[in-house]
């Protein structure tokens, strides 16, 4: 782009009497440049937003459908924009009101955002993070399309003497050196597109890119305005010029108002978790005293705040009750073994059962929480999860505390998105097995290489021609991309990952052993506790690229996928790792709603019950923190696959334990 620019620009320095507002013709029809290139420039927009969606894990196809309703959209506002600001020329023609030629960017963009208000409403997520995935899709075609103003002759600059000057026509076509103002934009905008881009690697808050866009472009128009030619006026002043400043002040203090709400957020968030600390550790110290009044502060910050309610309801409990009484004396051992009509060789007796029981230990010894094997077929570690019962699911407060994680990240965030979580339920599981790791690149190549990539439903197990898999196919053999053999395999569909655990010889985990070897008896939030850590797994964070929903506050190390098994810290109860964040993991069970009633051993519904989608679980590395508790559970397409999605594979103990 920048060598078309500078071609221009020294082609146009002689004086040559020739523009280009008609690149060829089909029959009689006039192909012109300005239509040809903001066609090109509305294309590479519309590209560059698709792959920024994918990665997003948003769905490129949906924002690139609505993309195109915007782009409609906002060429009728354009229109409209050029007739306001031009009004007293199409009062005395009034018919050319109707024509496509002559646009306004100002009335254009007004448009497009009550399109993107509706976009986002249909897509569910808030309309600052849609504005930003379009920012930099917005300034590319505004550059492209300057180039089409240059060709056609248009918006050109004042006449001048010095060396930027061009041999360009003015009114009335004289010709005559003017500022290649047209140029002048397409260069700024390549700049800014630079520069968001880097920006949006590390967005602190939603809407922080669209923001910088509107203040960046607004402020180039400006300054590069006082070099064009005299264009309609309104009060004496440019309409160009007014809503350019009107922007940059608009634009500035709502930056500037997210900005120092994020700071106070963020000094919030500090004591928070300062004072949440000292509860805790008042509360394994029995200090209730203590419980009580940091339970009072961290209310008076953050109202319903994780379990403080439940800590400080158990703190007035035991401060309520009455003082006990003392305590009888210890009955002497000699009166209760007199009571059991045990003699004098009941001690030895006891000994040698003790002595026996610990010779023959060996052949009693039964299978404990994480005691591991090896799957012979892929050379995967399996690790033990007892049977027992543990509450599955989350309480309506559970789904307040997600809702509040939620809207510290993103605006317009819904109840109704959790409470697929609800109702908490017990249930009851047998023992089994599952993979202490996703099942990484190298492992899936070789499945590949064993049964080939085939289809199922339409489409292949993995989607090998997407740019995001990191699996490829060379001289007719799958293997890892370099450097990804021991990441998590991804763009893998659901048939891929079930026909990959039948291979290895297991199956994939239900959601209830899922959530059960995440969270434990104990019902754990994330799966090594209830306090969040960032550093024990990988999510969006400060080195995500897109840091759609992270935070900067954190640094895991990775912006996409990390090696399976990278944060032994984040392993769960039975020392199964990354279950929370790193990619969304595929699980048996058809999307349902929870019954009430305890679970013996849940399968899901036998069917897909009116839903089209299977459960993933885990979050990945481009979401934030409510996205990774242990309840959190999503539905996609079986036949859905992108970067964000992989898999482990568990068994039954039954065969696999003699």
């Amino acid at each position: 782009m920048w060598a078309v620019v500078v071609y221009l620009w020294l082609d146009f320095c002689g004086k040559r009497k020739k523009l280009y507002p008609v690149l060829f013709h089909v029959g009689s029809f006039a192909v012109r440049s300005y239509d040809m290139l903001v066609f090109l420039g509305m294309v590479a927009a519309l590209s560059l937003t698709h792959r920024r969606a994918r990665s997003a894990g948003l769905g490129g196809g949906r924002v690139v459908a609505g993309g195109v309703g915007i782009i409609l959209i906002g060429i009728v506002g354009s229109r409209l924009g050029n007739v306001i600001i031009d009004l007293g020329r199409y009062i005395s023609n009034w018919r050319e009101v109707f024509s496509l030629y002559g646009t306004g960017f100002q009335g254009g963009f007004l448009f497009g955002m009550l399109g993107m208000l509706g976009l986002a409403r249909c897509l569910r997520i808030s309309f600052w993070n849609l504005a930003d995935l379009f920012a930099p899709g917005l300034v590319l075609a505004q550059a492209i399309g300057r180039v089409g103003c240059f060709l056609n002759g248009c918006c050109y600059g004042r006449p001048t003497d010095s060396f930027l000057g061009v041999y360009l026509p003015g009114w009335g076509a004289d010709w005559a050196y003017r500022y290649p103002t047209q140029l002048m934009h397409t260069a700024a905008d390549l700049i800014i597109l630079a520069l968001l881009l880097k920006a949006d690697r590390r967005r602190p808050f939603a809407g922080c890119t669209f923001l910088l866009y509107a203040i960046l472009y607004s402020t180039q128009r400006l300054l590069i305005d006082f070099l064009r030619e005299t264009g309609p006026l309104f009060a004496g002043v440019r309409a160009s010029e007014l809503v350019s400043v009107t922007t940059i002040l608009v634009a500035g203090a709502v930056l500037g108002w997210k900005w120092i709400r994020l700071r106070r957020e963020w000094a919030v968030q500090a004591k928070l978790a300062d004072f949440y600390g000292q509860l805790q550790d008042a509360a394994r110290r029995k200090d209730w005293a203590e419980v009580l009044a940091l339970g009072g502060r961290i209310d008076g910050l953050a109202p319903g705040h994780r379990d403080v309610a439940a800590l400080t309801d158990e703190a007035r409990a035991y401060l309520s009750r009455p003082p006990a009484g003392p305590r009888p004396a210890a009955e002497p051992p000699q009166a209760l073994s007199a009571r059991l009509g045990l003699g004098r060789g009941a001690g030895a007796l006891i000994a040698a059962l003790v002595l026996v029981l610990w010779v023959v230990r060996s052949d009693l010894a039964t299978l404990s929480p994480g005691d591991t094997m090896t799957r012979a077929t892929d050379g995967a570690v399996m690790l033990y999860v007892p049977g027992g019962t543990f509450q599955m699911g989350s309480t309506g407060e559970d789904v307040d505390y997600a809702l509040q994680l939620c809207s510290r990240r993103r605006d317009h965030c819904k109840r109704d998105w959790f409470e697929d979580e609800m109702p908490r339920h017990d249930v009851t599981l047998d023992g089994f097995w599952i993979d202490r790791t996703e099942v990484t690149n190298e492992q899936f190549a070789a499945f590949l290489n064993a049964r080939g990539n085939q289809t199922e439903a339409g489409l292949t197990w993995l989607n090998i021609d997407d740019e995001e898999c990191l699996v490829e196919r060379v001289d007719g053999e799958y293997r890892p991309r370099s450097g990804y053999a021991a990441h998590p395999v991804v763009e893998v569909t659901w048939y891929g990952a079930a026909d990959y655990c039948a291979w290895a010889g297991g199956r994939l985990p239900t959601e209830s052993e899922w959530e059960y070897a995440a969270s434990g008896p104990a019902g754990n939030v994330y799966p090594w506790g209830d306090a969040f850590d960032g550093v024990r797994l990988n999510l969006c964070d400060a080195n995500c690229s897109l840091n759609w929903f992270g935070g900067t506050e954190y640094d895991d190390g990775y912006s996409h996928t990390a090696p399976v098994g990278s944060y032994e810290d984040g392993a769960s109860w039975c020392g199964a790792q990354d279950l929370a964040g790193n990619v969304w993991e595929w699980v048996a069970d058809w999307c349902g709603a929870y019954p009430a009633a305890t679970q013996t051993n849940p399968t899901g519904p036998e069917s897909w019950s009116g839903c089209v989608e299977r459960v993933v679980r885990g979050g990945s590395w481009a979401v934030s923190r409510e996205a990774t508790r242990c309840a959190t559970r999503i539905g996609l397409h079986p036949g859905y696959s992108d970067p964000t999605v992989g898999f482990r594979c568990a068994s039954s103990v039954s065969g696999l334990v003699d």
